[in-house]
């Protein structure tokens, strides 16, 4: 019986022992896949975490799973389920501002600026996670843009979860209050405790399933500006390393990339740092 069809067992139900060889066949699958590295003194923490999944699939214990699930080729959704529920999706409104505050007051201007005959300025947010952050690159995009450019802003997880909630752009009374209020009144409509995106923002972002592990990547046109916030950081060094080449192969010349706040780029790849995480591809407007 396929994953699909098998019915859910209770959770209660469900034996939560995670053998030693189940462990490691788990772990090496989640870091080929997801780069993520998963160490013993995580064991209790995947348990917690898998439980849902398991109970989900029909299972009623890990072994049942891994052996279902772990000994032939990866389905997508079973990789989907692994990303669902042992990544973290942690974003905020307005996090990490200093690089909302670049973006607005001297990349996009520039752009504007140098791409007044072509009209098209290119945005990819690459860790969307639950979507405040490419709701908020699209509010700046109106403010800064003018109307009628092309191009547009795609945003890309691999959880199929967190994009779920990204694409209603429904969020809790608490997720919006560190929006700032400009912007809340503009492009937030109310909505049973909380506030919803309005339509006319909401077909600014395409919205996509993307695994940044399976670069290079088949874009048509290279991007001005790539958000990369906060997910190097979880990556081994060689993971990482073929992720941030795979990014800037997909970044425009004189494009923009930023990445998070706690993780830095050697200059290995030619970059030029314009401040805080920001860093700029060498070469002319594209």
């Amino acid at each position: 019986m396929s994953a699909a069809l098998a019915a859910a067992v209770p959770l209660h139900e469900v034996d939560t022992t995670l053998t030693e060889q189940d462990f490691a066949a788990l772990a090496a699958l989640v870091q080929g896949h997801l780069g993520i590295r998963m160490p013993p003194e995580k064991r209790s923490l995947v348990v917690q975490r898998m439980r849902g999944p398991v109970a989900k699939s029909g299972c009623r214990s890990f072994g049942e799973w891994a052996r279902r699930h772990l000994t032939g080729a990866l389905t997508p959704e079973v990789l989907s389920q692994l990303a669902d529920a042992l990544t973290t999706n942690h974003t905020a409104f307005w996090r990490e501002p200093v690089h909302f505050e670049h973006l607005r007051d001297v990349t996009l201007p520039a752009l504007v600026a140098r791409r007044a005959s072509a009209r098209d300025v290119r945005v990819w947010c690459a860790a969307a996670a639950t979507g405040e952050e490419p709701w908020q690159l699209a509010m700046l995009l109106r403010d800064v843009v003018p109307a009628g450019w092309t191009g547009g802003l795609l945003a890309t997880d691999v959880s199929a979860k967190a994009l779920a909630t990204a694409t209603t752009g429904r969020y809790d009374e608490s997720r919006l209050q560190s929006l700032p209020a400009a912007w809340r009144k503009r492009w937030i409509e109310p909505a049973p405790g909380g506030g919803r995106i309005l339509d006319g923002l909401r077909a600014d972002v395409t919205f996509r399933r993307l695994n940044l592990l399976q670069g290079p990547w088949a874009f048509k046109q290279p991007f001005d500006v790539i958000f990369c916030r906060n997910v190097l950081i979880y990556f081994e060094p060689p993971v990482r390393d073929a992720v941030v080449t795979h990014l800037v192969a997909a970044l425009a010349p004189g494009g923009t990339l930023y990445v998070g706040h706690s993780e830095s780029l050697p200059p290995k790849w030619g970059l030029v740092q314009l401040g805080t995480s920001t860093w700029q591809r060498p070469g002319g407007a594209r």
